[in-house]
């Protein structure tokens, strides 16, 4: 077994190249949506600065919370 330090020091780089390889997912998959996009989109309706939600902001009775979302992201 190794020791506590070489132990330590090979989770770290495992980490570090899940890292990366998430960072590098995560931009393959953006540049595959703006594809998408210019592809099927007028050029006015193409977002700007395009954010992905996990989920909307909902009032108590579950409905989507759209005076948040105006205020977080402008009016269109």
């Amino acid at each position: 077994m190794p020791s506590p330090n070489a132990y330590t020091l090979l989770l770290a780089r495992a980490r570090a190249r899940a890292r990366a390889r998430a960072r590098a997912r995560a931009r393959a998959e953006a540049e595959a949506r703006a594809r998408v996009c210019r592809e099927r989109l007028a050029h006015y309706k193409i977002p700007r600065r395009p954010e992905i939600l996990t989920d909307f902001p909902r009032t108590v009775s579950g409905r989507v919370r759209k005076v948040e979302l105006r205020r977080r992201y402008g009016t269109p």
